[in-house]
C-alpha cells in the first residue's frame, strides 16, 4: 500500500556498489513520490525494516538529508502503534487513521515477539537524527516490560497480549 519498497529497500545497494546514477534516480524518485498519507493497514515490522531502515541507511551513507526526513516522517506515522495498555505495539496499523490491530491468528490476536522486537535499531536512531526522545522511549518500554515478565523454562513466548500483558500459547 506504500509505493516504492523495492526502491527504499536497495538504497544502500545501490550506493555501496557505486551506482550513484541509479542512487540519483532513486533519490529524485523518493523526494517527489514516496507518500506515507495513505488509508491503509500496513505491517509495522514490514514498513520497519524496509522503509524506516531503507531510509536511515541511505541517509547515514549519503547524507542526503531527504532521507532522515522522510524516515523521520514514517516514524511519527508508526507512532500509534504503540498505543496499547501495555506499550507493546500493534503489528497492523492503518496509517491514516492511526488504528491498530494484531493478527487475529497470532494467538488470540497477540504481538508477536520477533516483529516487536526488532524496531528498537530504527527507532532509536529517529530518536537520535530528529531530537525527539519518544522513538527511543516507546522501544525501551518493550524492553522494561519483557524483563518484568516471567520466562517460562527461561525463553521468552513467541506471543505477548498487548493488552493484558500475559504470555500467549
Amino acid at each position: 500500500s506504500i509505493k516504492g519498497a523495492t526502491i527504499v529497500d536497495a538504497l544502500d545497494t545501490l550506493y555501496i556498489m557505486e551506482m550513484f546514477e541509479e542512487f540519483d534516480a532513486a533519490t529524485d524518485w523518493v523526494e517527489k513520490n514516496l507518500d506515507f498519507n495513505v488509508n491503509a493497514e500496513v505491517s509495522v515490522f514490514e514498513v520497519n525494516i524496509r522503509f524506516v531502515g531503507g531510509l536511515l541507511s541511505a541517509y547515514y551513507l549519503s547524507g542526503k538529508e531527504v532521507y532522515r526526513r522522510k524516515a523521520v516522517e514514517l516514524g511519527e506515522k508508526l507512532l500509534p502503534a504503540f498505543k496499547t495498555p501495555t506499550g507493546i505495539p500493534w503489528a497492523l496499523l492503518n496509517l491514516k487513521s492511526g488504528v491498530g490491530r494484531n493478527w487475529p491468528w497470532a494467538s488470540g490476536g497477540s504481538s508477536i515477539l520477533a516483529e516487536y522486537g526488532t524496531l528498537h535499531l530504527e527507532f532509536m536512531h529517529l530518536s537520535k537524527l530528529s531530537g525527539n526522545p519518544e522513538f527511543a522511549q516507546k522501544v525501551m518500554n518493550i524492553r522494561k516490560v519483557l524483563n518484568r515478565l516471567d520466562k517460562p523454562q527461561g525463553l521468552y513466548p513467541n506471543y505477548l497480549n498487548p493488552n493484558s500483558g500475559q504470555w500467549g500459547q
